[in-house]
């Protein structure tokens, strides 16, 4: 009698927990919908167009080598669970992406969802590139496939261990922290104010680097809604400072004409470019023109600071000469 019962407990049981792994299994492994349903045509303008958004992007930092074809892949990426490699993202259709279609490069770049609903790890920016916009994607696809030479360059395993390396957690993780809508247009702000949000926000993923993370290694913050946002990081061992209005510890001394000095030259009266910043620098923001850097700069100067975190402005002081110095 009692193992008659124990049976149909478990039966009842058994058959919820079922419904739950067939969910779990669905959710971690299915391709999410995306705008794309076919390859578009892809004339010079649309190339050069993607050229230029590949730069504010920054993707040949990371996906490029020296020595090496460019976006051939290979960067050595350390994390807490040990060391991933950047990929092959050239047309070859054996080791890179050659073989995707618009649609399945759309799901790779904006939503960290390989072909096959394989999961990208986040090391791959999309929490950020899921604010770019069609039209940037379009562009983007029309240069790696048409503007890239393909590289015959196999891609390195990651040496993360087995269970850690299994990727349908990642999939989990997204649904926590990583958006899936394009930067939406504030109608209250004007529009040299929203493109600086985009490129900050979207392809420039600034927050990647001068974002806080939290206890998952997300970005505590995505956009100005969040006091976190962009308000300075430790990286890789160097500090990546504040890019709010702080005084001390961000850019609340420097001007819009200061920061677009600095992001254009490398340079300003108050900084150099220094540890990640330089590669940023040299593959990227020297690159951009004038109107994105002013626009950027506009975004940055709207952001304000926090005296509670960055203390009482400091004041400069001037030294005067010791009386009776020699030579005064």
């Amino acid at each position: 009698m009692n193992n008659s019962r124990f049976a149909r407990t478990a039966g009842w049981l058994a058959l919820p927990c079922l419904v739950a792994a067939g969910l779990l299994a669905w959710y971690v492994t299915r391709e999410p919908a995306t705008p794309f349903s076919a390859s578009d045509s892809a004339d010079a303008a649309l190339v050069s167009r993607g050229e230029y958004v590949a730069r504010l992007s920054d993707c040949v930092a990371c996906h490029s080598l020296p020595g090496k074809a460019p976006f051939a892949g290979g960067l050595e990426m350390a994390t807490p669970l040990g060391a991933i490699h950047a990929t092959n993202i050239t047309a070859d259709r054996e080791h890179g992406i050659g073989a995707y279609s618009l649609a399945d490069f759309d799901r790779a770049v904006r939503q960290g969802v390989a072909p096959g609903g394989r999961r990208l790890y986040p090391a791959m920016p999309y929490p950020s590139y899921a604010k770019l916009s069609d039209d940037d994607v379009r562009a983007l696809y029309a240069f790696f496939m048409k503007g890239v030479q393909p590289a015959a360059e196999a891609n390195i395993p990651s040496s993360i261990p087995w269970p850690l390396n299994l990727r349908w957690p990642i999939a989990l993780w997204n649904g926590l922290f990583a958006p899936t809508t394009a930067y939406a247009q504030k109608p209250d702000q004007d529009p040299l104010w929203n493109r600086g949000a985009y490129i900050v926000q979207g392809p420039g993923h600034c927050g990647s680097c001068h974002t806080p993370g939290g206890l998952a290694f997300n970005e505590r913050a995505l956009d100005e809604s969040g006091a976190p946002f962009l308000a300075g990081a430790l990286l890789d061992g160097w500090y990546a400072p504040s890019l709010r209005q702080d005084h001390n510890t961000g850019l609340g001394r420097w001007s819009e004409a200061e920061i677009v000095q600095f992001l254009k030259t490398g340079r300003n009266r108050h900084a150099v470019v220094y540890g990640a910043m330089t590669e940023a620098f040299n593959n990227s923001t020297q690159f951009m023109s004038d109107d994105d850097l002013s626009a950027i700069a506009r975004y940055l100067k709207a952001l304000p600071g926090d005296p509670r975190r960055d203390g009482a402005p400091g004041q400069y002081q001037a030294t005067a000469a010791a009386p009776d110095a020699p030579g005064a």
